[in-house]
């Protein structure tokens, strides 16, 4: 009972720390309240380094001295660059063993859906800004968050996630659901990628609930895997046709707002370099996951993320949790418009990457067959 208890506790302070982070993310940018979230971080941060150190018997020696260096690496990365981003990432993977995964998206799904209501309200009363931009005729309107897109970015988090605890079986009422989320959003911040992305995700979920047994074959792991690659082959062919004023690209660059022309910019600018260059000076975004990772973050971080994506694919699927798989598949496939994702302020989901380490993100089916089984040895 006792250990009950204080498992319940250290999820509840875990997951206090990480509404910290998450506020900040969502409300940051509102007058007035901003500087007092900034420094709520702070307080967040002290609760996860107060978890981790009351729990040291927890940790093998192993995972002890992977984390030390990832977090060292992380705040050097930080302080050259000022992305602290890859450190809050570290930290939270680091606290959160033995923590249930499930519980953390639910708590995240909630956190989510409050979001929206609240910031409707707060842009209805004049408090949240409301960041507008055109799209030929039509007016874009954010909502009292950042941008419109930053408005999309987080429905798309909130389909993605309700659709991996749906197991990414298909419920026809969570679909109806899902949709008229998606078009309330389309109604005002009109996001285009999220709306592709979250289209072609409901569809590609549909094919999986009808037929599971064909996405665990060999052939559609090796293209999970490569899907990370593709996306940096494709950001590098976008910008060197760009450069060398491709029409067609001139085209996708207008549809999607400038993005490639970003990447052209950084990259004539800087360049990739082996530790990356801080490119706060700009007066603009790079929004291109696989740009920025290259440009800003560095050779080094854009190899290391590489891998660890290819090896949590592998995993994934030697676990035979194909929703995670799925879910990390067009998380990274959405890098091509967005990068705001990988921030674990922005995305619970983001702590699937502690499989890597703890190989812990259990499957539901399996879960369901082992509680099955107890249930049966107690009878």
């Amino acid at each position: 009972m006792l250990l009950v208890d204080r498992n319940k506790l250290t999820t509840f302070f875990f997951l206090l720390a990480y509404t910290t982070f998450y506020a900040f993310a969502m409300f940051g940018h509102i007058a007035g309240i901003g500087g007092y979230l900034k420094n709520i971080t702070y307080f967040g941060i002290a609760i996860f380094l107060i978890l981790f150190f009351t729990r040291l018997h927890d940790y093998y020696a192993k995972e002890g001295i992977i984390f030390f260096i990832l977090i060292l690496w992380s705040l050097f990365i930080g302080s050259r660059v000022g992305d602290y981003g890859y450190f809050n990432l570290i930290l939270m993977i680091t606290v959160s063993k033995n923590i249930d995964f499930n519980k953390c998206i639910k708590y995240d799904v909630f956190l989510r859906l409050l979001t929206i209501v609240l910031m409707y309200f707060l842009w209805r009363a004049g408090i949240a800004p409301d960041t507008t931009s055109a799209f030929g005729t039509i007016m874009r309107h954010s909502m009292g968050f950042q941008n419109p897109n930053h408005f999309g970015l987080l429905v798309f988090i909130l389909i993605l996630e309700c659709l991996y605890l749906a197991r990414m079986k298909f419920h026809f009422w969570l679909y109806a659901a899902l949709i008229a989320i998606l078009v309330f959003e389309d109604r005002i911040a009109g996001s285009r990628t999220s709306e592709v992305y979250s289209i072609a995700l409901l569809i590609f979920t549909a094919f999986y609930a009808k037929w599971p047994n064909a996405f665990k074959k060999k052939g559609w792991k090796i293209f999970m895997q490569l899907n990370y690659v593709i996306c940096a082959v494709l950001t590098a062919v976008s910008a060197h046709m760009m450069e060398s004023g491709s029409q067609t690209m001139k085209a996708l660059d207008s549809a999607f707002s400038g993005r490639i022309t970003n990447v052209v910019y950084y990259n004539q600018l800087l360049g990739p370099t082996i530790l990356g260059h801080s490119i706060s000076f700009g007066n603009r975004t790079c929004d291109n996951l696989y740009a920025y990772l290259a440009i800003c973050s560095g050779i080094l971080v854009f190899i290391a993320v590489t891998v660890a994506y290819m090896l949590l694919i592998r995993d994934l699927y030697q676990y035979d949790n194909i929703p995670m798989a799925i879910a990390v598949f067009f998380l990274f496939a959405y890098g091509i418009s967005e990068r705001l994702w990988m921030n674990i302020d922005y995305n619970m989901m983001m702590l699937a990457f502690r499989q890597l380490i703890y190989h812990d993100v259990v499957p539901n089916i399996q879960m369901e067959k082992q509680e099955t089984v107890y249930v049966s040895e107690v009878e």
